[in-house]
């Protein structure tokens, strides 16, 4: 165990939180590990950032035996009170239901009704329409296909896709995410879900001090996501591309997902771009903008 580790599990041990989250600090930014992240689940303020901080280690470790455990204490126990009353409410209902069975009269027997095959037929039919719709849409959001929710989107009063700037297909344009105005604008969370499609921008924004280090994460479900990395820019308050100064990491293998770990610059609305991109970065994607000092 290393001096570093040894310090903070001295300091965790004395309940001094404070000690403990300086030291953590530094370390995750450095080089950041399943053992690291369990630590800083011990030492977080709240049951969210504990959440937060395991979900961060299994994401490095998956069978890491501390990580899934403590996560299983948190997630996966209610508290006392509420097992009680949710069993008093089965009971009730139990109690409530042979009630019911008691009184009701036994039904007549009654003749059964011609068959109306015309009206069974169109309610088939909807059925298969809807059917295939709802599967659309699932596809679209996976990322497998695209189109659904942009006619949605046009056919409510949405913006349209954009496919071209200046004559050229988005496709070829490496800066695209900070040319295409965002469809969408909302503050940034600590973890965020959202469906993008092609031709789409979506922005999130957040106030930040100059030098203050800040975690961005971005991860697609889809199927075909293989070049997120591109498709991801951290703008200034001036509005100035600072994705280069951040260090690039990734949560799992391959390139649909990145991580960024940034110490900003200026104080002032900083804003997190996701560009959608055919083939690259659209369908379900999660977002998370941590703040380390805040721990």
């Amino acid at each position: 165990m290393s001096a570093d580790v040894q310090a903070i599990q001295t300091a965790l041990n004395a309940n001094d939180k404070k000690t403990a989250q300086s030291l953590l600090i530094p370390l995750l930014k450095l080089q950041p590990t399943a053992d690291l992240w369990v630590l800083a689940a011990k030492a977080a303020n709240t049951q969210e950032q504990a959440i937060d901080f395991l979900r961060r280690a299994l994401a490095l470790d998956a069978y890491h035996n501390e990580a899934n455990r403590l996560l299983l204490k948190i997630e996966g126990v209610k508290p006392l009170a509420e097992q009680q009353q949710e069993q008093q409410s089965r009971q009730t209902f139990a109690s409530q239901q042979a009630k019911l069975g008691k009184e009701l009269p036994a039904l007549k027997q009654r003749r059964r009704k011609p068959v109306n095959w015309g009206r069974r037929l169109l309610t088939l039919l909807l059925f298969m329409v809807f059917s295939a719709s709802c599967t659309a849409i699932t596809l679209n959001l996976v990322g497998v296909i695209t189109g659904p929710v942009t006619a949605i989107t046009v056919l409510t009063g949405g913006p349209q896709p954009v496919t071209l700037l200046d004559g050229v297909p988005i496709g070829q344009i490496d800066d695209a995410v900070l040319r295409i105005e965002p469809s969408q604008v909302k503050a940034a969370l600590q973890r965020d879900t959202n469906v993008l499609d092609p031709g789409y921008v979506h922005a999130y924004t957040f106030n930040a001090r100059d030098g203050e280090t800040y975690a961005i994460y971005v991860q697609f479900l889809s199927v075909t996501a293989n070049r997120v990395s591109r498709n991801v820019a951290l703008v200034s308050p001036n509005g100035g591309n600072r994705t280069a100064n951040c260090q690039r990491d990734q949560i799992l293998q391959g390139d649909n997902n990145i991580v960024l770990t940034c110490t900003v610059s200026a104080t002032g609305e900083w804003t997190v771009r996701v560009l959608g991109r055919e083939n690259e970065s659209v369908g379900v994607y999660f977002i998370g903008v941590d703040k380390f000092s805040d721990f």
